[in-house]
């Protein structure tokens, strides 16, 4: 049976009115999986009287950890004995057909990680249009594809596309509600807890390159979007930038070399990345689209034209040494 394969990981803190709408949905999902792990950090509400009652399986262990939200993902994880992880969000949900898609969609492409867009909905259980994630954005470039795969250099253009400080921070797995992961990936290469609720995109940038990703056509699960307000304030962007950008050029100085870049592009790479916060949005444009299979030096022709057209004549010969990349 394919879900016994599964580690079902619910990490909670005071989730009961989240939890409450969605449980009976998940209870006939996780009834059928290999285990579940439930991590709770010390909640005053009856979180976890609730659980204990409504999952009630033989297969269910009840661990407490301390406040933090990749801390409890990475001590549930490190807990799970299957081959396959999903993390289970509070609020979100997912079904028994889409957990065994997204598992043989992972097994069938020999991936670490099998990613699906959810259906969006509002904290009142209300239908949302979706929002500019990187997988919609993939899968609108490859209509006749319902499985992508992006591996090492390709997946790290990816990531790094949409995820770049200061201007965004995309996380190209989405949500973790609608995916599953390789356990051993996700014990070896834990969840980094110092970057508040954006822990899964550090992760996405600092390891993509060393991983393997299907992304499937097929909605898979309920994602609820909460109402947020992070990085209002100014301070919080540069506090996230600070801790984003030494991973982000890392990653980005490793992929340089399969670039095959002229001696003078290189230079205005380091160039730019001497000053990331002003010069990036210039870089983001020339990346978007490096990681695409096909067509690639056409469509970074036409974003090199649309960079000449918005910023001048003052950088057209560096930026173009820098698109004459090998076949």
């Amino acid at each position: 049976m394919i879900l016994n394969q599964v580690s079902v990981v619910m990490p909670t803190l005071n989730s009961m009115l989240l939890l409450k709408p969605v449980l009976p949905e998940l209870r006939a999902v996780l009834g059928k999986v290999g285990e579940l792990i439930l991590v709770d950090s010390h909640s005053t509400d009856g979180t976890v009287e609730l659980l204990r009652d409504a999952l009630d399986f033989p297969h269910t262990r009840f661990l407490t950890h301390p406040r933090g939200l990749y801390a409890s993902w990475n001590f549930g994880i490190s807990q799970a004995t299957r081959e396959w992880v999903h993390i289970a969000t509070a609020g979100d949900a997912i079904g028994e057909a889409d957990l065994e898609h997204l598992v043989q969609a992972a097994e069938a492409n020999a991936a670490d990680v099998a990613v699906a867009p959810p259906l969006f909905f509002d904290e009142d259980v209300r239908p949302l249009p979706d929002p500019n994630w990187p997988i919609l954005q993939l899968l609108e470039a490859n209509p006749g594809r319902d499985e992508i795969v992006l591996s090492g250099d390709e997946l790290a253009y990816f990531a790094l596309f949409h995820c770049h400080p200061p201007f965004r921070y995309d996380c190209w797995m989405g949500s973790s509600a609608s995916n599953v992961y390789r356990t051993r990936v996700l014990q070896a290469h834990p969840f980094p807890v110092h970057a508040r609720n954006f822990g899964d995109t550090l992760f996405g940038v600092e390891n993509a390159r060393n991983l393997k990703a299907v992304f499937c056509r097929r909605r898979c699960g309920r994602f609820v979007i909460h109402h947020r307000t992070n990085l209002q304030a100014p301070e919080d962007r540069e506090w996230l930038f600070e801790v984003f950008d030494p991973s982000w050029r890392r990653v980005f100085a490793e992929i340089r070399g399969p670039l095959a870049l002229a001696p003078e592009a290189s230079r205005l790479i380091d160039h730019l990345l001497a000053d990331t916060r002003h010069s990036g949005q210039v870089m983001e444009q020339v990346r978007d689209k490096l990681w695409t299979e096909t067509g690639k030096r056409r469509r970074l022709q036409s974003q090199l034209t649309e960079l000449k057209t918005q910023r001048g004549d003052r950088r057209k010969t560096g930026l173009s040494s820098w698109l004459k990349l090998s076949n």
